[in-house]
């Protein structure tokens, strides 16, 4: 079910181009799966690290901009540049974002990208940029600096590789949180040692570990990408402290992971069980669909959908 309403008569390709290429592999799933007990009941008392710590992380910075835009939603996208190509990414995915969202606000939060190929490509505008102080918590961060910056009602929370091709008609949408992709339950029982191990870093541990175990209804929040309300982050925080997160995720595996964490307490939360664009894996070519085929498709003027994921193992 697509909950987004879309504008017609948008362009569906952009001008944009790079000569740069080379081979990737993808990074937002895994196929290992591992099986895990518990005699955990539904207990709301927890005994795990720091879960009662209402304080703000350390270096967490509050950031003042001075540029007017609309503050009814933004965009947070979380960025990481190892390469050339990849320094396209985020410069492409603001531009575009520039052309259909002209007074909103992007935030882009850095996660440990390497400086020596950080490069501004194009003019841009409303552009915030923030160098993260926790390395290699990935997906997490927007959350994180979002809980301790207001700088709009709601966010749209992207990755740098998000291409989006026709205006969305983000204001429109009533709910307080709900995931831009998702993949099935069949595919959240996958990491679940991992995934038990951050629970433990949760409010609820107990509740929300029964929930990985036993519930067969909630979906994945694919790349923990998400449309979400300030107001809903600050009462996830307040029940579960998410941001106790920010000890647990140090690895790939810890992000795939967060993706069925955020997934389960958003179906928790909001019992909503879709997302606003649907199943990752009926997305096309998902999984397969790499920058350069983007760029061709660019150069042929015709692409497959107008919310692009390109692929990257980063």
């Amino acid at each position: 079910m697509d909950l987004l309403e879309k504008t017609n008569n948008e362009s569906d390709s952009t001008n944009e181009s790079t000569n740069e290429s080379t081979n990737e592999s993808t990074n937002e799933s895994t196929n290992e799966s591992t099986n895990e007990s518990t005699n955990d009941s539904t207990n709301d008392s927890t005994n795990e690290p720091d879960s009662t710590n209402d304080s703000e992380p350390n270096n967490v910075p509050k950031k003042e901009i001075i540029n007017h835009y609309d503050k009814n939603f933004g965009f947070i996208m979380t960025r990481h540049v190892n390469s050339k190509k990849t320094n396209n990414y985020w410069n492409i995915n603001a531009k575009l974002l520039n052309k259909f969202y002209p007074n909103k606000l992007i935030v882009i939060i850095d996660d440990n990208s390497n400086p020596k190929f950080l490069k501004q490509l194009f003019p841009l505008k409303n552009l915030l940029i923030i160098q993260s102080k926790y390395p290699k918590r990935g997906e997490l961060l927007p959350y994180i600096y979002f809980l301790y910056n207001k700088w709009f009602d709601k966010a749209v929370i992207i990755h740098d590789g998000i291409f989006i091709h026709k205006k969305f008609l983000f204001e429109k949408i009533k709910c307080s949180a709900i995931s831009l992709w998702h993949f099935d339950n069949n595919n959240t029982k996958q990491h679940l040692k991992n995934n038990i191990r951050l629970a433990n870093y949760l409010n609820y541990s107990k509740f929300i570990k029964y929930h990985l175990l036993n519930n067969n209804t909630f979906d994945g929040c694919f790349g923990v990408q998400s449309f979400i309300s300030h107001n809903f982050l600050v009462h996830l925080n307040n029940k579960y402290k998410i941001q106790n997160l920010l000890y647990a995720i140090h690895t790939r595996e810890d992000r795939c992971s967060l993706e069925r964490i955020m997934g389960l307490l958003f179906f928790l939360e909001t019992k909503i069980k879709t997302s606003l664009l649907g199943s990752i894996f009926k997305q096309p070519f998902s999984f397969v669909y790499k920058f350069e085929n983007y760029m061709s498709d660019i150069k042929k003027g015709k692409i497959p959908t107008h919310a692009i994921k390109v692929f990257t193992g980063r």
